[in-house]
């Protein structure tokens, strides 16, 4: 049944999409920084790293976008040397930007999707692990138009059961299609 609720709601999310990339100026993204394990993902990551890459496209509401990402990040372990977890997965996400998109904005976002728990000993000896998993996640940002691109630093948290982490992001957005 969740299935079925999901490939439902994906489905509703991605015909909105494709309406809005036609009548809307798409922009995509790619950032990356430093992720800092919170919960009892923290008791045992270090800090770590992720990147993401991926696109949104405004939709209804002035400030209001929808759009897409993919996430890849790792964090070694404290307790045993050369022991990490990486971390990957998509999202789907909504967007509220705060003022005249000409000039430097403050937004809010909130995200769902699915995330990767994926351990990696150290040793040979030792077991990898594979699990994926629901995730949900928010943040706020500040993006500065600059010469046709925007430049944004923003911070967030994503959950999931076992792994929660905040990311702290920067990187660029560039516009293109209809305007």
């Amino acid at each position: 049944m969740r299935r079925i609720v999901l490939a439902a709601c994906a489905a509703v999310i991605a015909g909105s999409l494709a309406t809005s990339i036609g009548q809307a100026q798409t922009s995509i993204f790619v950032g990356a920084g430093p992720t800092f394990p919170v919960g009892d993902y923290g008791t045992y990551a270090k800090t770590g790293w992720l990147a993401a890459a991926g696109f949104s496209v405004p939709v209804g509401t002035k400030g209001l976008s929808a759009g897409a990402e993919l996430v890849f990040g790792s964090n070694k372990h404290s307790d045993f040397a050369g022991d990490k977890t990486n971390l990957f997965g998509g999202f789907g996400f909504l967007q509220y930007r705060v003022g005249n998109p000409a000039k430097p904005g403050v937004y809010l976002f909130g995200e769902a999707g699915a995330l990767n728990h994926q351990y990696k000993p150290a040793s040979t000896s030792g077991v990898n692990s594979d699990d994926w998993g629901f995730a949900v996640g928010g943040g706020a940002g500040v993006d500065i138009p600059i010469g046709g691109v925007s430049l944004y630093v923003e911070a967030r948290i994503i959950t999931r059961s076992g792994t929660s982490f905040v990311p702290i992001m920067a990187g660029i957005a560039i516009p293109f299609g209809k305007k």
